[in-house]
């Protein structure tokens, strides 16, 4: 009876080294799995943090570029508008020249309130590009104020020569 109890007491203490055996290598498997999760989120983290500035980076970049077209823009818009100014000055002073001789201005009239139409459509246009921008278009904007008020010293010239 005591070889059939050292037995039963043999077999109990393997039955306890093999659940202690599962139970650490359960416990082996599960900080196993909890340091991949950990690796995993941390790799996450940083391909979000990656992710993240990239699209920063590509949002910097646009506003860049959309700044510069807005600015190759205005400043072609700016030309047009001295080179409008210039064109209605010289139908300003040929409505005035023909005036004076007498000959009828109707369609060099119709020609000057078609430019001038066009340049106030600019100017306008020009003005709120230019306050979109702030301080750095304060020079251009000023260089358009100035043209389109030329431009109306003009046209109001012209109409007191109607």
């Amino acid at each position: 009876s005591l070889a059939k109890f050292l037995g039963k007491v043999g077999s109990a203490k393997e039955v306890v080294l093999e659940a202690q055996a599962r139970a650490q290598a359960e416990a082996e498997r599960r900080a196993e799995e909890k340091e991949q999760k950990e690796r995993r989120k941390a790799r996450e983290a940083g391909q979000a943090e990656e992710a993240s500035r990239a699209r920063e980076e590509r949002a910097r970049a646009k506003a860049s570029r959309e700044e510069q077209e807005r600015t190759a823009a205005m400043m072609k818009d700016w030309l047009d508008l001295h080179v409008l100014a210039a064109q209605i000055k010289e139908l300003a002073v040929a409505a005035c020249k023909s005036r004076a001789a007498d000959a009828p201005v109707t369609a060099k009239q119709g020609q000057l309130a078609a430019r001038a139409a066009l340049l106030n459509d600019k100017v306008s246009r020009w003005a709120a590009e230019a306050s979109k921008l702030g301080a750095t278009a304060k020079k251009q904007r000023s260089a358009v104020v100035g043209t389109a008020g030329i431009v109306k010293e003009t046209l109001d010239a012209l109409q007191k020569v109607r």
